[in-house]
């Protein structure tokens, strides 16, 4: 048997198993659909039988071939293929297994076309994207016993978190962060938005290097600044080194340099600069993933991130976050990905809020938490959870001043008036 045959035989004993039993249909709903089917019969009939079960009504031949069944189809089917309907699971799995290796071959095949006109790190961008849409879960139904079991891990979970290191997964830089928020935690999606000049790509280095030093591994996607200089920008927040006199080589300052050098080296930081398009973006976010090499990925920003052609900007930066989104559910891991705002807010002299977001809407609903950084009159910066879907929201109080000769952002004391500008 071949094995297009092969596969035409399991999709018609799966036909023959609901044709006897139809009611079986609801133990491979949740792992099997009608696009999966190749054959045009088959699939039609997956289809007609889901809808005959679902509305309570009789499922065989004659009533199917009336609602637009192929009739002799159906009942050679019937006759001819001894499908069991115990073994409906069976059938199901190893169709699906077959589905995917079809797919796979195709894709594979697709990609030696791609390799005629593309780089391999496009080819290769595009497939590990390709290629994560082949594996499918079993479903993600559960009784309330098991979604209450789950809750009770994860609150254990985040109690030995808690205890070892003072947050719910891993650290923010900011200790007001933290108290605020808990650490960075699950698979959700952080913003954090300011205006140009502010330091949101400051405050995300020196989270990198905060939670990496607590034993998180964290992947920076860089669009922004390259490697070297990132690599810079840890070594003078880490070692409180000049950063100027480390650009231009001054040697005062190397000793500290080489100390902080030595021991960030031994910290689990990774950094891309040079992924741009948002497949490219995912695939390396989650190849580090599959590796075990992180916990935490940064993307910095989502502005410079390469989506469709064929979009507006605000089509494409919705596309970027819901991407990221569900990524972060995919790998189970938490994303912060930085963003830029548009200058109402600096034009209204108010405090940012959330639709402030630069050219989407989308950002601000895919995100499950929302973090705005403020510069007010007098240079200091105020920090605003405008979203948590786990906590409190609101200014707070402290007052930072990021000082850029070091690139750390510090508490310096707390806003009198709760930091109103």
């Amino acid at each position: 048997m071949s094995n297009s045959e092969d596969l035409e035989y399991l999709e018609q004993s799966v036909i023959s198993a609901l044709l006897k039993e139809p009611d079986r249909i609801h133990e491979i709903s949740n792992k099997l659909n009608a696009s999966d089917f190749t054959g045009t019969n088959n699939r039609r009939s997956f289809e007609l039988i889901s809808q005959a079960v679902a509305n309570g009504e009789a499922v065989d031949a004659m009533v199917l071939a009336e609602k637009g069944g192929n009739l002799q189809y159906l009942i050679e089917v019937a006759r001819n293929i001894t499908g069991v309907p115990a073994n409906i699971g069976h059938y199901t799995d190893a169709l699906l297994e077959r589905i995917k290796k079809r797919k796979a071959s195709t894709l594979f095949q697709q990609a030696g076309e791609k390799l005629l006109i593309n780089s391999s790190e496009e080819v290769l961008a595009w497939l590990n994207g390709e290629l994560s849409t082949v594996e499918r879960s079993a479903g993600s139904e559960m009784s309330a016993k098991e979604v209450i079991t789950a809750a009770l891990h994860s609150m254990d979970d985040a109690r030995e978190q808690r205890e070892s290191n003072g947050t719910n997964g891993s650290p923010w830089a900011l200790q007001s962060l933290n108290n605020a928020m808990g650490g960075i935690d699950g698979p959700r999606l952080y913003i954090v938005a300011a205006r140009p000049g502010c330091g949101k790509t400051a405050i995300a280095q020196q989270t990198a290097v905060a939670a990496a030093s607590a034993g998180f591994g964290v992947g920076v996607c860089s669009l922004e600044i390259d490697a070297s200089e990132i690599g810079r920008r840890w070594i003078s927040h880490y070692g409180q080194a000049n950063i100027s006199g480390l650009s231009r080589g001054y040697e005062k300052f190397f000793d500290d340099a080489f100390k902080a050098g030595q021991k960030l080296s031994e910290l689990p930081l990774f950094v891309d600069d040079d992924s741009y398009s948002l497949d490219a973006v995912c695939s390396r976010i989650t190849r580090w993933r599959r590796e075990g090499k992180v916990d935490l990925a940064i993307v910095d920003h989502i502005g410079l991130v390469e989506y469709s052609k064929n979009k507006n900007r605000n089509d494409g930066l919705g596309e970027i976050s819901r991407r990221l989104k569900k990524l972060a559910k995919q790998l189970d891991m938490p994303i912060v990905a930085l963003s830029q705002m548009n200058r109402g807010s600096e034009k209204d002299n108010r405090r940012p809020q959330l639709s402030d977001l630069r050219d989407s809407g989308n950002i601000e609903q895919d995100a499950d938490a929302a973090i705005f950084l403020n510069k007010t009159k007098d240079d200091h910066i105020e920090i605003g959870v405008l979203k948590n879907r786990m906590g409190e929201i609101g200014w707070r109080p402290e007052r930072f001043e990021f000082d850029g000769a070091v690139q750390t952002f510090r508490e310096i004391g707390t806003f009198p008036d709760g930091g109103t500008l």
